[in-house]
């Protein structure tokens, strides 16, 4: 569990930056971007690239940049 909470941690985190947001969700937020962008990417893209504890980090990184922009709310509108 421990492990899954820190994959899903750092795959948020990565894919914060790479899409290059402002407003800042907390650990909890980038914990729930990275699972759902490790699903989201292996259903997508497949599980192939390096792995970091049995995740293909390639395709969870890019399903989470795929949430980051589809599915969190930006505040650009204002």
């Amino acid at each position: 569990m421990l492990v899954s909470i820190i994959t899903g941690f750092l795959t948020g985190l990565i894919a914060t930056a790479l899409t290059d947001r402002e407003d800042r969700m907390g650990c909890m937020g980038n914990i729930l971007v990275g699972w759902v962008g490790s699903w989201l990417g292996q259903l997508l893209f497949g599980s192939w690239g390096p792995r970091l504890w049995g995740l293909p980090f390639i395709p969870a990184i890019l399903g989470a940049c795929i949430v980051l922009v589809l599915f969190v709310r930006r505040n650009d509108f204002r």
